[in-house]
């Protein structure tokens, strides 16, 4: 059987008769799709890019605010916004935010150069 057949029972319910190996691709699609949706990315698909979390780790373990606010380049201090030294771009993917490992590691630089500056 090829197509599929509608059957109706009084009216009320609506029945769709499907070939079986259909219906077991379906199971396996949904599967794959609910364990992609519920693990933390690969890392060879993420190329460049590292998560949210691995980039706290990376940059000592900053918040998830530090981040937001180094997302927007600026930062709310006593009641005034303040330009940051620094803007990190983010890619976003559903509700996740994906950063360039070169980004960060530049803020890194950044900062081991002034903290070298200070201390000369």
């Amino acid at each position: 059987m090829n197509e599929k057949q509608t059957i109706t029972n009084n009216g009320t319910e609506r029945f769709i008769l499907v070939p079986e190996k259909f219906l077991k691709d379906m199971e396996e699609t949904k599967t794959l799709i609910n364990k992609l949706n519920n693990s933390e990315p690969k890392e060879e698909l993420l190329g460049d890019y590292v998560t949210e979390k691995q980039a706290k780790v990376l940059l000592g373990g900053k918040s998830t605010t530090w981040l937001f606010y180094a997302r927007r380049g600026e930062k709310k201090v006593n009641g005034e916004m303040k330009k940051l030294p620094y803007m990190l771009k983010s890619a976003k993917v559903g509700n996740k935010h994906f950063y360039r490992k070169a980004d960060i590691l530049k803020i890194l630089d950044d900062a081991m150069l002034k903290k070298e500056a200070y201390h000369e």
